[in-house]
């Protein structure tokens, strides 16, 4: 993922609902029941340096699962843990949480004292292992624990300042701080793998995982003597937006051609569940957009396109030359963009076209395509490949050509394999016209016409089969015989050649 996300969290805060009330306008500092994000390296670059980011009250995770994006941490990762810290292993990230450390106290949001949040590696949302076994004894002693972890972390007393957040508010804490350091989650967790935990047991996840992969932890809820209960997952992309949700699925663009995609990073995202995008749609320079494929199926032309990520959701924009003529000289905007590079707001005159050339007319009225030709000059007639069979055009007149016919030559008296086209020459009067079979294992055929009377069941000199899918030819310079390129290609699945 590559898009940028810097944003204070007081304001996402208050776009996502995490928290309530007042209390959206400053998280920090942390206080009792507070979800503390925390990043630590237990090697190389950073590895004297703990970050912290306080996402707010642990019940309004509880309550709400799918909060989407929170935060984006980037800068905060580039700035301790260098540029390459997505494909670290040896940097771990998890979550923790408690009411009170004390045996006495109000319930707070539906939450008893002695509440734990945590979290522990998983690769899928709720595919964490169960915390279990702990006791209201159990829990005091975790609770005492990360009190002290808080007040040297982010302390509030005499002879210390208070703590100040950074300007994303972020809370880092270095080892140049021997006081703060030597109280604080990295003298509670010395083993690699282990650490951001008051227990044992390796509650983080790390990053540098496969391509495609996103880190996530499963944040659990622990009261005495209950197992733990799964609540959300936490889950950091490449671009370093902290993600909370129960869900999450890849967002992907496929690379246009004719123009350009905005509103997906580039190779792709991890999103939440529930990531609404509007996706934008740009033709390039004599290109036009026509339309939106979602997961392989056509979904209408709207730009931008909103879409609700509820799956793993493949986008692409479709793009096609852009065949206007607003000047009306007989030029497409595309032609005159791509191949002349003139205006095509403006009627062109020479030098518009190659040196020596000039436009003198243009047909498009009841053709259906078009893509190899051949002229013969004795009957002014242009002879063209289509989709729809040969079409023949009348160029007695250039400025004002006409279509005289489209002949089906799988018709009578042709009898040409198919109406599949691949090829037309031109020689003394004589057309010759190559078909391919649609089943390519049957030879294909080549039909001779006569140019000057050829139309529908008329002009018909004879009918040859050849080889195997016949795709060019051409008279020799005398005109005693045709040549015939045959591609010999075979159906799938059909025998060698």
């Amino acid at each position: 993922m590559k898009t940028s996300l810097f944003r204070p969290f007081a304001a996402l805060a208050a776009s996502f609902g995490l928290l309530a009330g007042s209390a959206i306008a400053d998280p920090w500092p942390p206080v009792a029941g507070d979800l503390i994000l925390g990043i630590q390296a237990t090697g190389g670059t950073g590895s004297n340096v703990n970050l912290f980011y306080n996402l707010g009250p642990a019940f309004e995770f509880r309550d709400n699962g799918d909060n989407g994006v929170v935060v984006n941490i980037a800068q905060e990762m580039i700035d301790n843990y260098g540029t390459d810290w997505f494909e670290r292993t040896d940097l771990y990230f998890g979550a923790i949480a408690n009411f009170s450390a004390s045996s006495s106290g109000p319930v707070t949001n539906g939450d008893p004292v002695r509440t734990f949040y945590l979290s522990r590696s998983t690769s899928t949302p709720g595919g964490s292992a169960t915390w279990t076994g702990f006791n209201t004894s159990a829990l005091g002693v975790a609770g005492t624990k990360l009190k002290g972890q808080y007040d040297e972390v982010f302390p509030n007393e005499p002879g210390r300042p208070d703590w100040v957040p950074t300007a994303n508010e972020v809370g880092i804490l270095a080892s140049s701080d021997t006081v703060r350091w030597a109280n604080s989650w990295t003298t509670w967790n010395p083993v690699p793998g282990a650490a951001y935990t008051v227990f044992t047991g390796g509650i983080q996840n790390n990053f540098g995982k496969a391509p495609g992969v996103i880190p996530m932890v499963d944040v659990q809820r622990i009261t005495p003597s209950v197992n733990g209960t799964y609540e959300t997952t936490i889950a950091i992309g490449s671009n370093g937006d902290v993600m909370v949700a129960t869900g999450f699925f890849n967002l992907e663009a496929t690379t246009p051609t004719g123009g350009t995609l905005t509103g997906i990073a580039p190779g792709g995202e991890t999103v939440p569940g529930g990531t609404v995008r509007n996706v934008s749609a740009t033709a390039n320079t004599g290109f036009t957009f026509t339309g939106w494929v979602v997961n392989g199926g056509a979904a209408g032309s709207t730009n931008p396109l909103p879409i609700t990520v509820t799956a793993d959701t493949t986008v692409e924009a479709l793009f096609a030359k852009d065949v206007s003529d607003t000047d009306a000289d007989g030029i497409s905007a595309h032609d005159e963009l791509t191949i002349h590079n003139t205006d095509p707001g403006v009627a062109n005159t020479p030098p518009a076209f190659p040196s020596g050339t000039s436009h003198l007319g243009t047909l498009g009225a009841g053709l259906v395509g078009a893509e190899i030709s051949a002229f013969d000059p004795a009957s002014e007639r242009l002879f063209v490949t289509s989709g729809a069979g040969l079409q023949v055009i009348d160029l007695s007149d250039p400025t004002a050509p006409t279509l005289i016919t489209t002949i089906d030559l799988s018709a009578a008296p042709f009898n040409a394999v198919s109406n599949d086209l691949s090829s037309v020459d031109v020689f003394n009067g004589k057309v010759a016209v190559s078909v391919v079979n649609a089943n390519k294992e049957v030879a294909g055929s080549v039909v001779f016409l006569n140019a000057a009377t050829a139309g529908v069941g008329t002009g018909h000199l004879s009918t040859v089969t050849v080889g195997h899918h016949p795709d060019m030819v051409t008279f020799t310079p005398d005109g005693s015989k045709l040549l015939v390129a045959n591609e010999g290609e075979y159906i799938v699945g059909g025998p060698g050649v």
